[in-house]
Formats: C-alpha cells, structure tokens, sequence
C-alpha cells in the first residue's frame, strides 16, 4: 500500500479567490446584522415577550435547516426540471473521463 501524499500548496483550496472573498464577506454581513439585533432580541425575550418572538424564530430556524445541503442540492433538482423547457435544443459538452487506469 502506498503512503498517502500531501498535495502542493497551490491544489489544497477547493475554490477560487473569489469564492472565498464571497463567502467570507458574507459571513461578515451575517455577524454584523446578528450583532445589530442580538441586544434588542435579548431585551425583548428579557421583558417576556416570548410568545410574540417564537414564531419568527421557529421560522428562523425552520429556514436554516431546509437551507442546509441536502435540501438545498434537491431543491435546485426539482426547480431544474422546470428550467429544462426553457433550454430546448441547447446541450452542453459532458465530457465523460471515465474510470482513470492507474
């Protein structure tokens, strides 16, 4: 069996720069809105208001949880299937590598 190789610096990312500036700067808007209204929320659950504030967040969460990959990836499947009539006629090149032979 042979030792498991480490990939040169330069392959080990899976996305590009910008991806990454994407995804970074998004999370970053994300933090500053929950920063925003973190202390308001606190207050308002601090003043027994929970029955107003628990279904905007169970609908938070419920949203966070179908937004996760698998959902997601069907998601994008099933509108797909819908997206395909507009598309008539016009394939794309599929190259297929098949099985490498090593």
């Amino acid at each position: 069996m042979s030792e498991p190789t480490t990939l040169p610096q330069g392959v080990r990312t899976s996305l590009p720069r910008a991806a990454w500036l994407f995804v970074m700067a998004t999370v970053a808007a994300a933090t500053v809105v929950v920063a925003l209204y973190l202390p308001a929320a606190v207050r308002q659950l601090a003043d027994g208001a929970w029955p107003d504030i628990w279904p905007p967040l169970l609908f938070a969460a419920s949203l966070v949880e179908f937004l996760g990959f698998h959902q997601l990836v069907a998601v994008e499947r099933f509108l797909a299937t819908f997206h395909t009539g507009a598309k008539r006629r016009e394939w794309g090149v599929m190259p297929r590598a098949g099985i490498p032979s090593s």
